[in-house]
């Protein structure tokens, strides 16, 4: 809140600022370099503060088991396309090469809406991209693979062997879901990246509550263990 503040305050005094060394391009583009970076700095850091305000929010709501599952028409390709775009400056700032494939069950399938929570299935989508981000961003070769699929048919008997399965913990709504009485599909969300990886054994404290992977991930990449 600090940082905010100063560099706040920096920004509403630059006009008053030009204006006492001189209205020359040469000032003018200097002091405009300045309040750049200084917007940079302020948006950093209310990223920041959002993501902990949403952390706090959502630990309430699953502790008093009042998080909402509320289903609504929607269309997959266009909210993952709207995560994307959330993060196109998080790729091309840190050197990511970034591709997205859909599975050829998309092309075959002619659904074009499903009825989900859209919020939380993009918060999950979002969750995935953010930490590609994070743990690729060091590597020499940065890389990001997001493919996705939709099947009629539960997807876990023909998904890679070697995928671990976090606990399921039934989650109580206070809100009952609409869900239409048509058939069920599975929405499917791959993103593969060139970071460092997991053990067998790291994957398995993944979904604890306040766990990463080794005490070293904390110090090395940051965050807080509830993705």
């Amino acid at each position: 809140m600090s940082a905010i503040f100063q560099l706040a305050d920096l920004i509403s005094g630059s006009l008053k600022e030009v204006e006492t060394r001189g209205r020359n391009l040469e000032v003018a583009l200097q002091q405009l370099s300045e309040n750049a970076s200084a917007a940079k700095t302020i948006l950093a850091c209310a990223e920041h503060q959002k993501r902990i305000v949403d952390d706090v929010l959502t630990m309430s709501k699953l502790d008093f088991e009042m998080l909402s599952i509320i289903s609504g028409p929607v269309q997959p390709r266009k909210l993952i396309d709207a995560a994307l775009t959330m993060f196109e400056a998080d790729f091309l700032s840190n050197g990511i090469e970034m591709s997205v494939k859909e599975d050829l069950s998309i092309q075959e399938s002619p659904l074009q809406w499903v009825s989900c929570d859209g919020s939380r299935v993009t918060q999950i989508f979002i969750n995935l991209l953010s930490n590609a981000i994070k743990f690729t961003k060091p590597e020499r070769i940065r890389r990001v693979d997001i493919s996705w699929g939709i099947s009629e048919a539960n997807p876990a008997a023909y998904l890679p062997q070697d995928i671990y399965w976090g606990p399921q913990d039934k989650i109580k709504s206070n809100e009952a879901p609409d869900w239409s009485e048509d058939k069920v599909v599975y929405l499917m969300f791959q993103v593969r990246d060139t970071g460092a990886g997991m053990a067998m054994e790291e994957k398995a404290r993944l979904f604890h509550r306040f766990a990463q992977g080794t005490n070293r991930t904390f110090i090395k990449y940051g965050g807080s263990g509830l993705g």
